[in-house]
């Protein structure tokens, strides 16, 4: 389980990227949605709307305003699309949990529903869950391009600095676009 004693200000720091960064290795693959306004994760009881962020002033990856909403990096690829759509979100604020405070509950058959702003909805089925130390994120596995279609979910995790008001570990989860 995530450490969450103390509930952090500050839930992370956000993933340190370049402009150029993107997912997406092709067009589209069945659906593209342009715009997703809404993700669904069943078994952690997850319905967020999602946030549209780019890079924020320091250069990193932008993070949701408030801690119920996810955000989807938009300078990455699209839901739908060959690569990673990239979304994150917080695990807690100091008053309550986040979004994706139960995300360590997450495995691999597990499914992420992302719905556009025209009804569509893609379903991707959770392959993988992994937990690294914030000092050794993985960037090029996350933000490689790639023939599959997939989405990832960020957020922190591990023990609360609060000093630094940071948490020490950053939790992924890998889903590719289910076939059915």
């Amino acid at each position: 389980m995530i450490a969450a004693a103390g509930f952090g200000l500050f839930f992370c720091t956000a993933v340190s990227i370049s402009a150029g960064s993107s997912g997406g290795a092709g067009s589209g693959a069945r659906v593209v949605e342009r715009n997703p306004v809404e993700v669904k994760i069943p078994a952690i009881g997850v319905d967020a709307n999602v946030q549209d962020v780019g890079l924020a002033d320091d250069g990193t990856m932008g993070v949701p305003v408030g801690y119920e909403d996810v955000a989807w990096y938009d300078l990455g690829a699209d839901p739908g699309q060959y690569g990673n759509a990239i979304f994150t979100g917080h695990i807690s604020s100091i008053y309550y949990p986040g979004v994706f405070y139960n995300i360590d509950d997450l495995g691999p058959g597990n499914t992420v529903h992302v719905f556009g702003d025209d009804g569509t909805e893609l379903v991707f089925i959770v392959q993988e869950v992994d937990t690294y130390n914030a000092d050794n994120f993985p960037l090029s596995k996350i933000f490689a391009p790639t023939q599959q279609v997939g989405v990832v979910l960020i957020t922190c995790g591990g023990d609360w600095d609060p000093v630094a008001h940071l948490f020490s570990d950053r939790i992924v989860v890998y889903a590719t676009l289910s076939s059915s």
